[in-house]
């Protein structure tokens, strides 16, 4: 089920276009929260829940965070621009937390 709902957020980015890329990295963290909610890691805000979570995301806490902030970018400035590089990198650090807390 992780592995399906993942490959539909990564189909966004088959385009390669921008806005796809943008809207993956939303669905992404979006993601993310639902997993740690379901694995009863909770917070007011999302750096909270990860913080919750203690270990199970110590080693990328530094990245997670810059993934939300990237995302908080995408929502709340309508002329951030994304590149492929960042998006890429943005959404491994998701993936790898997601997949993290799904094996937990």
């Amino acid at each position: 089920e992780i592995k399906k709902q993942w490959n539909r957020i990564e189909k966004r980015t088959e385009t390669g276009a921008e806005a796809d890329y943008k809207l993956a990295i939303i669905d992404a963290e979006d993601f993310l929260i639902e997993m740690l909610d379901k694995a009863g890691y909770e917070g007011k805000d999302f750096e909270e829940a990860v913080q919750d979570s203690g270990k199970l995301l110590s080693s990328i806490f530094d990245e997670l965070i810059i993934a939300h902030e990237t995302r908080n970018s995408i929502v709340y400035d309508p002329d951030f621009k994304l590149s492929s590089k960042v998006s890429k990198k943005v959404l491994a650090t998701f993936e790898s937390a997601i997949n993290t807390v799904g094996l937990s």
